[in-house]
């Protein structure tokens, strides 16, 4: 698309001239793969992948694979500027027991996001400027479930309720997010050796990435 060669192109023209960069190239042939940008930062090999359809998780672990059995780390990147958001209605329990419902900015990640998010330990990289990306992490979204209770209208037509029966809920598709501020692929980003990992839905094989040397800020 007209985005994806754009970001790669401004990522690319940004890095080329960097005095700690070299051999950086456009779609460099890797032993079979293609990455969008190939590059050594510090004599270290880094490729960064610019992400914006949606691809199968098993492509990315492929690719992933790949890159770190040529030696190489690697950075995928969106190149959206931030997550898509929407407002959505979320019902929370206070303190004395009462419900109250608010307006949350949300979002929905895809599942090919989520992986990335668990494969770089709870970041997604959106692509801002030049050489310039956004850490964004995404939290769990809990909704309180009314199970029993019961409403009705004082004397003054003032609506009441108590409830007495519930739960927290999560919701699985929905995710709030927080914003890191704004790095730099080459001057705030390190070389990680990331250890294999499992859960009953998902997959991290052992591999090398090229990660943000930031403190958590979540």
């Amino acid at each position: 698309s007209q985005l994806h060669y754009k970001v790669k192109r401004e990522i690319y023209s940004s890095l080329k001239n960097h005095p700690n960069c070299t051999k950086c190239e456009l779609e460099r042939r890797l032993d079979g793969v293609y990455p969008d940008i190939s590059l050594y930062i510090n004599g270290t090999p880094v490729v960064i992948e610019v992400q914006k359809s949606v691809i199968n998780i098993d492509l990315i672990m492929k690719r992933t694979l790949r890159y770190s059995k040529l030696g190489c780390y690697v950075l995928w990147v969106l190149p959206n500027g931030q997550p898509k958001q929407f407002q959505h209605l979320i019902r929370k329990k206070n303190e004395d027991g009462s419900l109250v419902e608010k307006e949350m900015i949300v979002s929905r990640p895809k599942q090919w996001e989520k992986y990335l998010h668990t494969l770089y330990f709870g970041r997604l990289y959106y692509w801002q400027n030049g050489a310039v990306v956004a850490p964004y992490h995404f939290e769990k979204v809990e909704q309180y479930v009314q199970e029993s209770g019961c409403e009705w209208y004082n004397e003054y037509g003032e609506e009441q309720s108590e409830y007495w029966g519930g739960h927290p809920k999560t919701l699985k598709a929905i995710k709030y997010f927080t914003r890191c501020e704004d790095i730099d692929i080459m001057t705030e980003f390190t070389k990680s050796q990331r250890n294999k990992w499992n859960t009953d839905n998902m997959s991290i094989p052992s591999c090398k990435l090229w990660i943000d040397n930031k403190k958590k800020w979540w």
